[in-house]
């Protein structure tokens, strides 16, 4: 193995070049392609950050568009938190209707689970139940179911009992209660 030439020691320090190089080149290669598949991750990853920022921003335009339309829908539920102004309004119609009106019970609560809407959360539905102490005649007491029952809420008369207090007067004084629920948001 001492008789080596000069030529095959060049050969073989090239072939050795080669084989170092060419492995060079296949760990280069290698480098090369992760570095391509993390920059195709993180182009998909922000396209899909842009695409939930375009779809944020569709939201907000459409919650800014229908601002208006809800605030005129929501006028048609009594609000739990606050059950007031349904209550003011319910007292405005006993006093156009010239009879006394009381609330004698209130009660707020989830709706009974027989009657629970499937599509919607029973969080969500929820009602308030009113018994309100009626007297007055009965035209004034009629008067006042009509313009209960055209109160711009989601409501329902469940019950409706009067008896006649005062027979001497003319047409009678009726004394009597009403059971509503108005649904709430």
């Amino acid at each position: 193995m001492k008789n080596i030439s000069t030529t095959q020691k060049i050969t073989i320090t090239i072939i050795l070049f080669m084989v170092v190089a060419l492995f060079g080149y296949v760990q280069l290669y290698k480098y090369v392609r992760s570095q391509q598949e993390k920059l195709v991750t993180l182009e998909q990853e922000l396209h899909s950050v842009d695409v939930v920022s375009e779809s944020q921003q569709e939201v907000r335009h459409f919650l800014d568009e229908t601002a208006s339309d809800r605030e005129e829908f929501n006028k048609y539920f009594v609000s739990i938190e606050d059950p007031t102004p349904f209550l003011e309004q319910i007292d405005m119609i006993a006093q156009t209707a010239s009879t006394a009106v009381e609330v004698s019970e209130l009660d707020m609560k989830y709706v009974d689970d027989d009657k629970l809407l499937s599509k919607y959360p029973k969080e969500l539905q929820k009602e308030v139940q009113l018994i309100l102490s009626v007297e007055g005649e009965w035209s004034e007491v009629y008067h006042f179911l009509v313009l209960l029952e055209q109160l711009p809420y989601a409501l329902s008369i469940l019950n409706v009992a009067f008896s006649l207090e005062n027979e001497e007067m003319l047409g009678g004084l009726l004394k009597g209660k009403v059971h509503l629920v108005a649904h709430t948001i």
